[in-house]
């Protein structure tokens, strides 16, 4: 009887320090979040990618997808969809396993906006239109994936 005890407080022990060696590991990951940057007042539009945790992620794959079709990992083709200029894009191309630290943020899609009409397309564009999808892996090693927050198309979908 005693050992039967003993092996059920040793193993309650055990999934204990597993719990809290895995809570104490979560505190220090990365956590990306995708955002649509509407700076209307200061004429510019787009989407960006923000570490609101402490840890440093490393980007798999980013992937753009226009009302859920994937356009690949450029996102000149919506800008052209939605006739907007594509040379005008000042957001940044992620390369594989480019860090990401804590408290950065990083636009990946960033356009100037020349005209109320320009701003009207831009609006619809990454309010209701764009989707991003980007990969990452966090210090766990853990791959996973942030989308922006209108419905993510599943990864690779037509």
């Amino acid at each position: 009887m005693s050992i039967g005890i003993s092996v059920v407080a040793a193993t309650f022990t055990g999934l204990q320090w597993y719990e809290a060696r895995e809570t104490r590991r979560q505190q220090f990951d990365a956590v990306l979040e995708l955002e649509s940057d509407m700076e209307l007042d200061q004429n510019r539009a787009g989407i960006s990618l923000r570490n609101v945790g402490p840890g440093v992620a490393r980007v798999r794959s980013v992937s753009y997808y226009m009302d859920g079709k994937l356009l690949g990992d450029d996102p000149s083709a919506a800008l052209d969809q939605a006739k907007l200029d594509p040379n005008r894009n000042m957001g940044t191309t992620l390369d594989q396993d480019e860090p990401i630290g804590p408290s950065e943020t990083i636009p990946l899609v960033l356009i100037r906006i020349k005209s109320d009409e320009e701003r009207d397309r831009a609006v619809k564009l990454f309010e209701d239109q764009l989707q991003v999808r980007v990969e990452y892996r966090a210090v766990d090693g853990k791959r996973r994936s942030v989308c922006t927050p209108l419905k993510c198309p599943a990864k690779g979908a037509p």
